[in-house]
């Protein structure tokens, strides 16, 4: 199977994390493209592993639609797999190619973003795969199949001790720590409220 996924990007967050595991499991059994709309220069370590696993077939196209549509005529894939939700992330013109009746490809969406309603989607693909049971709710009236995917945490440093020392923090305090992406969806203000209780 010909497998094409699209990416706003492949920076260091837990999306592009997400899709190396997934090129990882699938790409000695399958043909793997991804195709990534935006290339982050300064911020290369999940990219690279990518890189590693599927060489050439890694493509930045700095937005660069029209090579876009000519790859994924040339490559015919199976499915075109987006990471985030394609309405965000492609022009409307760029969506009718890929998303037209006739086409030959089945279309997968990864949401990772939980702020997302369901009336925002305007391309409906074959199928959507979720992080968490708010979005299956969420986008229950698409009516299409939705499945909750998983993805493991994988902590760095397993001791405390050497964890505060490695961050320069004093191992005799207690101390919270907020990983991720600051915005008011990923719920900060849990992490704020935890720390003024302690």
């Amino acid at each position: 199977m010909k497998i094409v996924y699209i990416t706003p990007h492949l920076s260091t967050g837990g999306m592009p994390e997400y899709l190396r595991k997934k090129i990882e499991i699938l790409k000695d059994s399958h043909e793997i493209w991804v195709l990534e709309l935006s290339h982050e220069k300064n911020y290369t370590t999940i990219r690279d592993k990518i890189e590693k696993l599927i060489k050439n077939h890694l493509i930045s196209l700095e937005n660069n639609y029209k090579k876009m549509i000519h790859l994924i005529e040339k490559i015919s894939p199976d499915v075109i797999h987006f990471e985030e939700m394609s309405d965000h992330h492609l022009p409307q013109g760029v969506l009718d190619i890929i998303y037209k009746k006739d086409r030959s490809w089945k279309i997968f969406e990864t949401l990772h973003d939980s702020s997302i309603d369901w009336r925002e989607k305007r391309f409906i693909p074959d199928k959507m795969l979720v992080v968490s049971m708010w979005q299956v709710k969420n986008f229950l009236p698409l009516d299409i199949p939705i499945e909750i995917i998983q993805h493991e945490i994988i902590p760095g440093i397993r001791d405390r001790e050497s964890g505060l020392k490695k961050l320069g923090l004093d191992p005799k305090k207690k101390h919270i720590l907020q990983v991720g992406l600051f915005s008011s969806r990923k719920n900060q203000r849990e992490t704020f409220e935890l720390a003024r209780h302690l």
